[in-house]
């Protein structure tokens, strides 16, 4: 059967379903520890405060731990500023107090095997900016501490890519 113009051939590819996955298949990663990430991390939510109400920011955490107190405060924040946030967290997680009253404050819990378990994704996307930290740790490495593979980049079709993955999540 002949493809109709403006329909695309349904892709026999298995879909990427995390933002690391999509930014891998297109971009090669660096290796950093953990306080570099954080720092780049911090870095792309101040970013996100100087943007407009368009702005999404959609945050993946490797270990439900780091989204404390202090990260909380953090996103509610981003969240009176932003369009919508999305924190993304694995199930279990206590409900944290005072996450009801922020309207703009999405907690999305996924399973212990699903493949976001294993990232941290911080992704800022607005009409006027986009950026993305995806990061995933690397396992029986020869150098003590914490080592991550990462990519850091602001083309918009990638951040949009990726963003999208976790946006069917929501």
């Amino acid at each position: 059967m002949p493809v109709q113009p403006g329909f695309a051939r349904p892709s026999r590819e298995p879909a990427l379903t995390t933002p690391f996955l999509v930014a891998a298949a297109e971009q090669p990663t660096t290796q950093s520890d953990k306080p570099l990430l954080i720092e780049m991390s911090k870095f792309l939510e101040a970013c996100a405060l100087e943007c407009d109400e368009t702005t999404l920011v959609f945050s993946t955490f490797q270990e439900n731990a780091n989204f404390n107190a202090r990260m909380l405060g953090r996103y509610r924040v981003l969240a009176d500023r932003a369009s919508l946030v999305a924190a993304y967290l694995q199930e279990g997680v206590e409900q944290k107090v005072g996450l009801a009253d922020i309207p703009k404050l999405r907690i999305v819990t996924f399973a212990e095997d699903d493949d976001l378990a294993a990232e941290w994704s911080v992704i800022v996307l607005s009409s006027r900016y986009c950026a993305m930290l995806c990061a995933r740790e690397v396992i029986d490495q020869p150098i003590p501490g914490r080592r991550f593979e990462f990519i850091l980049t602001h083309d918009r079709g990638l951040v949009t890519r990726a963003a999208i993955t976790l946006a069917n999540r929501l």
